[in-house]
């Protein structure tokens, strides 16, 4: 190949180069932005359900415990001596961290009374 067809061969390559047409580092950079902004966005929103689910799961267990006091007592007209005395008859088992006389699930703590079957709020769930 001759200098002169080389030549044009370049000048060729660097006409539809020239033609060709493609994003700027500014517009990149805009878009990055609104994704980071996006993402951010997102990632606060996530955190907040998890917390309302924490306080929805806390009322649904002392709920659950507390009908199945009110279960024991009306098959036995009496209020249970412990909570422990509840399983597996009224539930399954007692949520998260529950002794015989203390329920504790997710953040939350009630002692219970067995003369009134009652629960005293130690901590309350958590909002």
């Amino acid at each position: 190949m001759n200098t002169q067809a080389l030549q044009n061969k370049v000048r060729t390559i660097q006409a539809k180069r020239n033609n060709e047409e493609g994003f700027t580092l500014v517009e990149l950079l805009v878009v990055i932005t609104i994704l980071g902004v996006l993402a951010a966005v997102v990632v606060f929103s996530i955190s907040g359900i998890t917390d309302k689910s924490k306080s929805s799961a806390c009322a649904a267990d002392k709920s659950a415990v507390d009908t199945a006091i009110e279960s024991y007592r009306a098959q036995t007209n009496g209020w249970p001596a412990t909570l422990t005395a509840l399983v597996p008859t009224y539930v399954r088992s007692l949520p998260g961290t529950s002794t015989a006389t203390a329920l504790k699930t997710n953040g939350a703590e009630f002692t219970y009374n067995s003369t009134t079957g009652q629960f005293a709020t130690v901590t309350a769930c958590p909002t």
